[in-house]
């Protein structure tokens, strides 16, 4: 979070201006914090786009200004965004994000260093025995389900907690039947080339732990296939590469002082 107050250099400004228009100095200064917020924004905004690879729109856009300036109050606050529309599935595990987890949280490492917070799909599987304790899940290449920012599909996601039952039970039904599973098996949905299941694979097999789909190409008597979709790891340890509170000072340092003049010339021309 970065908070710009300017009060005392507001009060030095009007020590040295016109009784007549010392009173246009709140309303100048509250201009120009708003312009400035706009500008750290921005500002903040395009590092994301340069320091992460194929960040989403809604990355793009996280930074925000939480709180404008006004004549009375000479400050503003700006942040990364953590508010977004509720979905079904995320009111049932306790989300706030259209994908699960808002900006803030994959952020905050990447600006202060540590671990990455566990995201909710994660501790939901971690609930129902089907991904360890301790462990991050990350996307498979070759599940054929990631969309062009690297990611898998809420869609995808969703279907996997249904396959778990990772789903509260209270105030949510998503969690799939066993007629469900076996329909799906046997690729009897609408549009299915053929039937699959997913598994929690890792222990005593060949495979690294994570997420499974096995294919049923000729029927579930035949001979199936395996892809993963999430494969789990150890936490990984973030080093601090987005500057987050540097950048912000960077542009106050910068930019305060043309816009704050800019706006006072405006105010003291247009004065009634």
């Amino acid at each position: 979070m970065v908070t710009i107050s300017v009060t005392s250099d507001v009060s030095a400004v009007a020590r040295r201006i016109s009784e007549r228009h010392k009173r246009q100095v709140p309303f100048a200064a509250s201009r120009a914090l708003n312009v400035l917020a706009g500008k750290v924004a921005s500002r903040e905004n395009s590092e994301i786009v340069s320091i992460f690879d194929r960040p989403t729109p809604r990355t793009v856009k996280a930074v925000k200004v939480f709180k404008g300036a006004t004549k009375g109050d000479l400050s503003v606050v700006i942040g990364v965004d953590d508010g977004f529309r509720r979905t079904a599935a995320d009111a049932a595990l306790g989300t706030k994000g259209k994908n699960a987890v808002p900006p803030s949280a994959y952020l905050l490492a990447q600006i202060i260093g540590g671990h990455r917070v566990p995201k909710r799909f994660e501790l939901a599987l971690q609930r129902v025995g089907a991904m360890p304790p301790g462990k991050m899940a990350v996307f498979a290449k070759r599940s054929n389900a990631l969309d062009a920012y690297g990611n898998i599909t809420q869609a995808k996601i969703v279907q996997i907690l249904s396959w778990f039952q990772a789903f509260p039970e209270s105030g949510y039904r998503a969690n799939m039947k066993d007629r469900t599973k076996q329909s799906l098996m046997k690729g009897q949905r609408k549009g299915m080339q053929h039937g699959f299941a997913y598994f929690s694979g890792g222990g005593k097999t060949d495979l690294p732990d994570g997420i499974w789909e096995r294919h049923f190409p000729n029927g579930t008597a035949g001979k199936s296939f395996v892809r993963p979709i999430l494969i789990f790891i150890d936490p990984a340890q973030y080093r601090a590469r987005f500057k987050f509170q540097e950048i912000g000072a960077q542009v106050v340092a910068r930019e305060w002082s043309p816009a704050f003049a800019a706006a006072l010339a405006d105010a003291v021309r247009t004065a009634k």
